[in-house]
């Protein structure tokens, strides 16, 4: 920026001097000195008057405060006063507002003052004239041939060649000093990029007659491309973020214990603060465990002022020198940091720091210092959005909320926020604590702190125990573990289960002996259940609640809880706690019998109540007298009106979108199955949660009126309803294509499992038609299963056989049909029920679903033996049905198809892959094994030496290449390749033994005399060729 603004005034000060030039020219020498003279006076203004004008403006101006109006006003008039002195002095007529900018200081109180004033007025109004100005003067119809030689052609050159010099020398320059090549080409774009300065030099230029209207134009559109192609450039290459994305983060877990633990405290105001060192001190640091803590003070930069990073601690002379500058509350959160320090200087070594930047990049001076520092976790107060308490129409510290968000989107290590929801049980807290670190003798102990970690599961919830287990050092702390659990362990990701069974086997064994650490287990269903034992737990009156943000948590717990999350800092759970369900401990008139407490659930079925009870009457009373004035059907009309809209409200809460049949269609697989997850979510929260207590409203404000409270549920239901079930109905009549078979029976099993509540909630004769409607999408879901099928059959009967497998090996068929029909298996019950509502009759023996499996098999095991005509050997044939049936025989055996299909079937193809075994033996080796065979019948023993080395020569050579061919075959099975090289080595060994051991006896006149040329392999040879065989090649591996 600094080199830029340097260039910048550097085209100025070449302008200034061309202008005296030009005034030399027309009017002498004596008005080009006049001229540089009034340009030095005008300057010399500016910096000696001007400037002390402005600094004893930010004198008057009291601490903290903006400062008054009336400046603001004749500044802003300033401005107009010196586009008048430079136009006059024939300079640009934007010079003087660039200077008077310049020497105005930065920062606050001044320099903020004026953004704060006028950015708005200027970006938004006076900015878009000066471009509309630029417009009218820019005509494309200029750009001619014409007017290429003359004008243009020169001005392309000379924008071409700047902008390739530039760059080049700006990136090579980067290189040089060891900037890395992204960033050094990312700097050299930036260089070259063009504003509104440069706008106004090509202005002066046009108005000076240096360059025409072509001219004029097709510099603004160099600009125009020069910053359009750049700038998606610069994003690509430069991420502001990269430096400190790491692709492992440090955590607290991995701390190693009875060593300093690093951590990032960062807050804006005194008021979070507090907050932040009552947890620290719970966190207990020892000496033998000690804290190093990184304290950065966040202040939002204002004005033009470019970021600040203050290290306190190598700029301490500096800061005494300007702190009286600084406003009241810098002055404040230092001194607390100070203080703390001198406080806990046994077990906490503190480093103050302090960060001006906009809030936009705060998080990026709190992402590196945690980086840099190599910190286990980073400290944040909780940011919500309130209005000031003097200005009751503007909001306190706006923007801080972002913050959070943008540092647990980037953070290298763990994150704590800390939300206070006021002071703590017992008001003498902090008095207590500070006597756990004292070096005076200690004190009788006020009272024990409460502590509990609400356990979920997942790598947030574990590093909160982490964090839980360094405060049971602490001799005024009990802690509480609830461990969640999920019933009958629905959900559980295995990976994440043992992890997390591991790290609570490990706190519970190191705190077994701990009489002040507790440990219990609840198991839950669904979300609402979740929440309802939390609710309960409140009556113990916990002075802090720790737990786990979200990463890792089954989400069968939280079930029906996200849709109702709207602030992202917390998690779910988190935001439970805090919000205003739960008694606040800083309330001293808190009532513990006036907040019911919820108690856990036994099942699913929750009834809520949407109003209060004395609503519900009033409610009751009106529609009495409607109905009994004959208004019916206007007092269901306007009921129904008013509830639906809160139904159709809570539903898309819940994250379930208003999608037709053809949209539903048209999605992308990987987003349909997202919103099939929403959907069961939704249709069970509505089915049983929302429905019946719309169901119970109902009643209760038509109580005595059967059938206007009939007809306004109808009403009030019918429009979630047909949502509901028109996304069923999309998927029963979508796609029949065999990936979407586990998805489809997810929604088939939502719909039968939610039938009974169809029956329970709809049974009025109002609802029948959506009762029925159900009934038939139900039925509609299972025709789509078995249409699933049916397209899965179509997809084995169409597989080509053109290409053969490399080496006789399994064919992607085979994977593909065996691996989806043991997924598909996972859900037997399910499609044993989808199958006997088919209009198949079942055999005595077996099952539909049994029926269906078997002919599903028997369609891949024809079109394998189609497939295996490909092959010209006929040993290779036998090798890939011998392959692929062996397969197919594990896959049965290993899953619940084995179980299905029944031990007859697995018999009769083990049968069948001991068939392929046998001609597989039969085709490739018999013949040589008939080589091995003595003819007795030869005319003494001359002729038959001759017969037996004639056919060692042929053995030599049938050995030598079926050996390097059936070493390139495969056979997946070790099991399988072992049998094999068994059954060979039984087969030849003891003939080839035999036939050797003959050929050797013969006399010398049988052999002749060099035998041993003609014996080419011994028996161990053999052996160790059989044992070569069948690893294939790196293609038929694969």
């Amino acid at each position: 920026m600094s080199v830029a603004l340097l260039g910048d005034m550097g085209a100025i000060l070449v302008l200034v001097f061309f202008e005296a030039v030009v005034q030399a020219n027309v009017a002498g020498a004596k008005a080009a000195v006049f001229y540089i003279v009034s340009v030095v006076i005008f300057s010399a203004f500016m910096i000696l008057v001007v400037k002390r004008a402005f600094e004893w403006v930010v004198d008057q101006t009291p601490q903290g405060k903006l400062v008054d109006q009336n400046y603001i006003v004749m500044i802003l008039m300033g401005v107009l006063v010196a586009c008048f002195l430079t136009d006059m002095l024939g300079l640009l007529i934007g010079t003087g507002p660039i200077w008077l900018g310049l020497i105005i200081p930065h920062g606050p109180p001044l320099g903020s003052t004026l953004a704060i004033r006028s950015e708005t007025f200027i970006h938004e109004f006076l900015m878009p004239f000066s471009f509309g100005l630029v417009g009218l003067y820019t005509d494309v119809h200029f750009l001619s041939a014409d007017a290429w030689d003359h004008q243009l052609a020169p001005l392309v050159y000379m924008t071409t060649v700047s902008f390739i010099t530039k760059f080049i020398s700006v990136a090579a320059a980067a290189a040089f000093f060891k900037v890395p090549t992204r960033d050094s080409l990312t700097l050299g774009l930036i260089m070259n990029l063009r504003g509104q300065l440069d706008i106004m030099l090509y202005l002066l230029c046009f108005r000076k007659h240096v360059v025409g209207l072509p001219g004029f134009t097709l510099l603004v559109l160099h600009t125009v491309v020069i910053t359009g192609v750049s700038t998606p450039i610069i994003s690509f290459l430069y991420d502001p973020n990269r430096p400190y994305r790491i692709s492992k983060h440090r955590t607290i877990q991995h701390t190693p214990p009875s060593t300093e633990m690093g951590l990032v405290l960062a807050v804006s105001n005194q008021e979070a603060l507090s907050g932040l060192i009552t947890f620290l001190d719970f966190a207990y640091p020892t000496t033998s465990s000690p804290f190093a803590i990184y304290a950065i003070q966040l202040m939002e930069l204002m004005g033009r002022a470019s970021p600040v990073f203050i290290d306190h601690k190598l700029q301490k002379e500096e800061e005494d020198k300007e702190g009286d500058e600084e406003e009241g509350r810098v002055d404040q959160v230092q001194s607390a940091f100070k203080l703390y320090q001198k406080k806990r200087k046994e077990c906490v070594t503190l480093h103050a720091y302090t960060a001006h930047a906009p809030k936009r990049l705060m998080y990026q001076d709190i992402c590196e210092l945690a980086l840099a520092k190599k910190t286990a976790f980073i400290l944040l107060p909780y940011q919500r959005e309130r209005l000031e308490d003097n200005a009751p129409t503007e909001l306190l510290d706006p923007g801080m909320l972002s913050v959070n968000a943008d540092v647990l989107a980037y953070t290298p290590c763990s994150v704590c926020i800390y939300y206070g929801k006021g002071r703590l049980r017992n008001a003498k807290v902090r008095s207590s604590v500070d006597q756990q670190h004292s070096i005076l003798p200690s004190r009788v102990r006020q009272e024990t702190y409460r502590f509990v970690v609400l356990f979920l599961g997942g790598a947030d919830n574990r590093e909160a125990l982490h964090l839980a287990d360094r405060m049971t050092a602490n001799p005024d702390i009990t802690l509480t573990i609830v461990r969640f659990l999920s019933f009958n362990h629905e959900g559980e990701d295995v990976r994440e289960k043992k992890l997390d069974d591991g790290v609570v086997t490990w706190f519970w064994v190191k705190n077994e002996s701990n009489d002040r650490v507790s440990y219990k287990e609840v198991v839950v269903k669904n979300g609402a259940e979740t929440l309802a034992a939390i609710q309960a737990m409140n009556v113990n009156d916990y002075d802090l609640w720790i737990t786990g943000r979200g990463e890792g948590i089954n989400t069968k717990i939280l079930e029906g809880l996200d849709a109702w999350s709207e602030d992202h800092q917390l998690g779910v759970i988190g935001e439970t706690v805090a919000g205003s369900i739960f008694a606040s401990e800083g309330d001293d008139d808190y009532d513990g019998d006036q907040i019911p407490v919820a108690q856990p659930l036994t099942d699913y079925d929750l009834i809520i109540d949407a109003l209060p009870s004395a609503t519900i009457n009033d409610l009751h009373e009106m529609a009495k007298r409607m109905l009994a004035a004959g208004f019916g059907k206007s007092c269901s009309h306007v009921y129904s009106a008013c509830r639906r809209e809160f139904l159709e409200e809570s539903v898309s809460r819940l994250g379930l979108k208003k999608l037709s049949i053809e949209e539903v269609h048209k999605m992308p697989w990987q987003e349909l199955e997202d919103e099939i997850e929403r959907w069961i979510k939704t249709a069970n929260v509505a089915l049983r949660i929302l429905f019946p207590s719309e169901r119970r409203l109902c009643d209760r404000v038509f109580f005595g009126f059967s059938s206007a409270a009939d007809l306004s549920f109808m009403e009030v239901c019918r429009g979630s309803t047909i949502q509901i079930l028109n996304f069923a109905d999309a998927i029963a009549i979508g796609s029949r294509s065999p990936e979407r078979l586990f998805k489809v029976l997810d929604v088939f099993e939502t719909m039968r499992d939610l039938m009974g509540e169809f029956e329970s909630v709809f049974s009025d004769q109002f609802c029948l038609v959506l009762r029925n409607e159900a009934v038939t999408i139900w039925k509609r879901l299972g025709e789509a299963v078995r249409g699933i099928f049916m397209e899965l059959e179509n997809l084995i009967r169409r597989d080509p056989a053109k290409a053969a497998v490399p080496g006789g090996g399994l064919h992607p068929i085979t994977r593909y049909v065996m691996n989806y029909l043991r997924a598909a298996c996972r859900s037997r019950q399910t499609l044993e029920q989808v199958f006997e509502e088919s209009n198949g009759v079942p055999s005595k023996d077996s099952t539909l679903l049994t029926v269906q499996m078997s002919w599903i098999m028997e369609l891949l095991e024809s079109n394998l033996e189609v497939k295996s005509k490909v092959y010209k050997d006929p040993a290779l044939c036998y090798l890939f049905l011998m392959n692929n049936g062996r397969y197919i025989v594990q896959k049965v055996k290993d899953g619940d198809l084995g179980s299905l299909l029944g031990e007859d079937w697995i018999r009769k193809h083990n049968a069948k892959v001991r068939q392929y075994h046998s001609s597989y033996q039969r085709s490739a080796w018999n013949k040589m094994l008939g080589l091995l065979k003595v003819d007795n019948t030869a005319a003494g023993m001359n002729g038959l030496g001759k017969n037996m080395k004639e056919k060692l020569k042929q053995f030599n050579v049938q050995f030598d290449e079926t050996c390097k061919v059936h070493s390139t075959w495969v056979v997946f099975d070790e099991q399988l390749r072992e049998e094999l090289r068994i059954s060979l080595a039984r087969l030849l060994l003891p003939a080839y033994r035999n036939f050797i051991g003959r050929f050797q006896n013969l006399g010398d006149l049988g052999k002749g005399k060099n035998p041993d040329k003609y014996i080419k392999y011994g028996v161990e040879d053999i052996e160790a060729c059989i044992n070569e065989l069948f690893k294939g090649s790196a293609t038929a591996r694969k």
